[in-house]
C-alpha cells in the first residue's frame, strides 16, 4: 500500500488499549488514528517521555501499517480515559495560562488557546515532537488537534448553549477573529516544525457560534485559509485538511462543502470522517444515511450528482468499522459492501 492514501480506523482510548472490534489483521484498514493527550509526553517542564506514544506506535504500525498521530490538549467529547478532566500537564497550569473549566460530562480544564503563554509554552513542545518524529515512517501524518474531537471547534456545539460555558468562554477573551488566530498560529508552528512528515488540519462545522456561524469566521473560511499557508520544502502544502464529520444525506449535497473540497483536493491532502454511520439507530441513518452512499459522497462523481473529490484518506470508527465484520452479532452487509467500495476505489 503507497503512502498518501486510505481507510483510517478511528479508536477512543478505550479502543486504543483494549481489544478493538477490528484487529491488524483487517486488510482494508490501513492506519489507525492515535490521540495522545499532552500530559502524558510532557510530564515535566524540563522533561519529555515518549514512551506511551512509542508503545501504542508499535503496536498500531505492526504489519506494515501505519498510524496518524494527534497530541490533544482537551478531551475528546466526554471520554472515559485517565485524561478525561484534562489533557494538560499539572505543572503548565502553574505557568499563569488561562484556563476554561467547563462542565462537558464533567468538570474539564481546557486551556485558552488565544493565550499567548500557552501558546509559546505548546510551540515548544512542537519543537520537540518534531525533532523526535518528523519523517517517522510509522506515521502516516500528523493531526493538528485545536479543539474537542481533535478538530477547529472552540468547544462543543451543545456548550453554547449552557449560559454558564458561554459566560466562560466570553470572560476569557474570546472573539470569532482571536479563535481564527489562534487556529492559525497553531497550524504555522506545526508547519514551521515539520519538513517532512504530512500535517492535516481538523476542520468541522460549529466551530465558533454554536449554529449560527458568522460570515468570515466560519469553517470554510478557516479551512482555506490554513490550507494556503505557504508551502514548506519540496513545493508540497504545509497543511492539508481533515473534515471529522461526513453525513451522506441531504446535509452534505446542500452545503458548500462538495465543492469547497473538489477545489481544495487538487491543491492539498484531503481525509473524510464518517461518523457512526453503521449504528442501526433510525436517527443516526437519518443523519448520516446508508454506509454506502455515504462513502460515495465522500468521493463526488457517479450517482451522488457531487463534483468528484480527491479524497485521499477516509476514516471510519472502530464501532463502524466493526458492523463490517461477520463474526460479529451487529454484522451489516450494507456497511461491508462501503468499506469494501472505499478500499477498490483507493486501489487496494
Amino acid at each position: 500500500m503507497p503512502f498518501g492514501a486510505g481507510v483510517i480506523q478511528h479508536m477512543n482510548y478505550a479502543q486504543t488499549v483494549g481489544t478493538p472490534p477490528v484487529n491488524q489483521t483487517e486488510s482494508r484498514v490501513q492506519t489507525y488514528q492515535l490521540e495522545i493527550p499532552l500530559s502524558s509526553v510532557w510530564p515535566q517542564q524540563n522533561r519529555f517521555d515518549w514512551s506511551l506514544l512509542e508503545s501504542w506506535l508499535d503496536v498500531w504500525s505492526a504489519g506494515g501499517k501505519t498510524t496518524t498521530v494527534c497530541v490533544k490538549v482537551i478531551p475528546s467529547g466526554q471520554e472515559s480515559s485517565p485524561w478525561a478532566a484534562s489533557c494538560i500537564p499539572p505543572w503548565m497550569l502553574t505557568q499563569g495560562i488561562q484556563q476554561l473549566q467547563l462542565n462537558y460530562g464533567g468538570i474539564q480544564t481546557w486551556p485558552v488557546l488565544w493565550d499567548p503563554i500557552f501558546q509559546s509554552l505548546y510551540a515548544q513542545f512542537v519543537s520537540a515532537f518534531a525533532q523526535q518524529y518528523d519523517g517517522d515512517p510509522r506515521i502516516e501524518w500528523v493531526l493538528i488537534g485545536t479543539g474537542p474531537f481533535c478538530c477547529s471547534k472552540v468547544v462543543e456545539a451543545t456548550l453554547w448553549s449552557d449560559p454558564p460555558s458561554v459566560q466562560a468562554i466570553r470572560a476569557a477573551g474570546y472573539s470569532d477573529a482571536a479563535w481564527f488566530s489562534a487556529c492559525r498560529e497553531f497550524a504555522k508552528i506545526y508547519a514551521s516544525r515539520f519538513q517532512r512528515t504530512t500535517l492535516m488540519f481538523g476542520i468541522s462545522e460549529y466551530i465558533n457560534r454554536g449554529y449560527n456561524e458568522a460570515a468570515g469566521f466560519d469553517h470554510l473560511t478557516l479551512g482555506n485559509n490554513v490550507a494556503s499557508l505557504p508551502a514548506i520544502s519540496g513545493g508540497r502544502p504545509a497543511v492539508g485538511l481533515f473534515y471529522h464529520d461526513l453525513r451522506g444525506t441531504a446535509y452534505w449535497s446542500a452545503s458548500n462543502w462538495p465543492a469547497y473540497f473538489a477545489a481544495l483536493g487538487n491543491t492539498c491532502p484531503i481525509a473524510l470522517g464518517l461518523d457512526n454511520a453503521a449504528s442501526p439507530s433510525p436517527g443516526t441513518l437519518a443523519t448520516y444515511g446508508d454506509p454506502l452512499v455515504t462513502a460515495e459522497y465522500a468521493f463526488g462523481g457517479g450517482s451522488t450528482g457531487l463534483p468528484s473529490i480527491n479524497t485521499t484518506y477516509y476514516e471510519l470508527y472502530t464501532a463502524d468499522v466493526g458492523a463490517a465484520n461477520p463474526a460479529k452479532n451487529n454484522y451489516q452487509p450494507a456497511f461491508d459492501n462501503s468499506l469494501t467500495w472505499v478500499s477498490h476505489h483507493l486501489g487496494f
